[in-house]
């Protein structure tokens, strides 16, 4: 059986819409590759800022850690060395308490010795008031010795 003549202009038609529809779309392909390929370039544009943003972030982040670790660090440093030296200050004050109490024993004895048994009392004292003296001075503070005028 042969088609009928409205089956042919059907199919005519058809053919022809086809056309004119694949016509219409492949026109437009090169246009939509081109925004196609300009969308791509936009989001790995963004995507690289946003890496390099995060990556300054990081580093930023790190520079301050490590500088919060160093001040730590040298705080911790300063604390060490000051009780450090407080030790020391402590250990020569001793040594030195130690040295003075010798003399001041060595003065009483040569005190004795020389003056009689009758005068260690005086001698005593004496050695005494020495270190008294020595002491006063020692804990003056400034100001009462520029008030004193010594």
């Amino acid at each position: 059986m042969f088609p009928s003549l409205w089956q042919i202009c059907f199919y005519d038609h058809v053919e022809t819409l086809n056309h004119v529809v694949t016509m219409f779309i492949f026109s437009d392909v090169p246009q939509l590759m081109a925004q196609h390929e300009k969308e791509l370039e936009d989001l790995a544009d963004k995507l690289e800022n946003e890496k390099n943003r995060q990556m300054l972030a990081l580093r930023e982040r790190l520079a301050n850690r490590r500088t919060r670790k160093l001040d730590d660090l040298r705080r911790r440093q300063d604390v060490d060395r000051s009780k450090e030296l407080l030790e020391q200050k402590k250990e020569l004050d001793g040594v030195r308490l130690g040295k003075a109490r010798e003399a001041e024993r060595e003065a009483i004895r040569d005190g004795i010795r020389d003056n009689g048994e009758e005068d260690s009392d005086r001698v005593i004292k004496a050695v005494l008031a020495h270190r008294h003296a020595q002491v006063s001075t020692a804990y003056r503070s400034p100001a009462s010795t520029l008030l004193q005028g010594n």
